[in-house]
Parts: structure tokens; C-alpha cells; sequence
């Protein structure tokens, strides 16, 4: 799932146009446009919106964060984050889903969110793509995706374990 319109891709699957791509960017002028706080929290809700759909289609397994890493300051934006990171294979209830994806959103923390049985993951990548994995993809993440302006392609997550 990403930000990125599939259609705005060259034939070897680059995206074509220029785009922000983290926090970081906030303030800067980037393909014409600055990226506004205003915009960047309504893309960061749209994911955090999403993959709790997500999290609902695939029965709402109990996630563990795995691969914990502290990645940075927090930006001093609206919206609640981690002041610690969550301890290695600890359960993260799904009240605390959000705040743990706006905070990997926000390269405060990075960490990989699953499901024992693999029904579930929420990975997060480089330059604002996250991989949503498990079971089934459902209707309703899809359609909360389109009507918040987000895109769901398909894509092997590269922080998934081989098997």
C-alpha cells in the first residue's frame, strides 16, 4: 500500500514523478508543491486508517512487534507516539496500533507488526511504502484505501522471513 499512483509508473515499475517521501520532507518544496504539516497528517491517517481496516479483514489477530529499532527524534506534530519502543515480541494491543504505526511513520521507531499464524503483518519500507500481508485481502481495506486516496499493489513485502 502506498501514496504512490501505479499509474505514474515507467515500464520497469519506477515511479515517475517526484514525491515526498518521509516526515523529513515537511517544509520542503518537492515537484512544485511544498509539502504542508496539513497534508503530510492526512496521508499519515489515511495509512494508519487503512491498515486498521486491514487489521479487521484478517480477523484482528494479536500482533507482535518484531525487530524493534529506535530510529529518531519525534517531530513535534499533532498525534499521539511511542515515548519507548515496544520490547522485542511484545504484544501490542490494537488500541496501540496507531500510535505504533504513526510513530514507525514517523521514523521515531521502526518495527515489523505480526501475527503468530501469519494472518496478519504490517511491514513499514523506505520512502513511505508499507506492506500489508497475511491471509486475505478484503474488501473493505481496499475501499477504505480509495476513498482515502491510498493504493493497494501487489508486492512481497522485502521484510517478510523466507519460509
Amino acid at each position: 500500500m502506498s501514496k504512490y499512483d501505479p499509474s505514474r509508473r515507467d515500464v520497469a515499475g519506477c515511479y515517475v514523478d517526484e514525491e515526498w517521501t518521509s516526515v523529513g520532507d515537511i517544509g520542503k518544496s518537492i515537484g512544485r508543491r511544498v509539502l504542508t504539516i496539513e497534508e503530510y497528517l492526512r496521508v499519515e491517517n489515511a495509512y494508519i486508517e487503512t491498515s486498521m481496516a486491514f487489521h479487521v479483514d484478517t480477523g484482528a489477530p494479536h500482533l507482535f512487534a518484531h525487530d524493534v529499532e529506535s530510529a529518531g527524534s519525534s517531530p513535534n506534530l499533532p498525534g499521539q507516539v511511542v515515548l519507548a519502543p515496544p520490547a522485542e515480541d511484545q504484544l501490542v494491543e490494537r488500541s496501540e496500533l496507531p500510535i505504533i504505526i504513526r510513530s514507525c511513520l514517523r521514523e521515531i521507531i521502526w518495527c515489523r507488526l505480526e501475527a503468530k499464524d501469519g494472518s496478519c503483518m504490517i511491514h513499514f519500507g523506505y520512502e513511505y511504502y508499507m506492506y500489508l500481508t497475511g491471509i486475505c485481502l478484503r474488501t473493505s481495506a481496499v475501499e477504505v484505501a480509495q476513498a482515502v486516496g491510498l493504493f493497494m499493489e501487489r508486492f512481497r513485502s522485502p521484510y517478510s522471513l523466507p519460509v
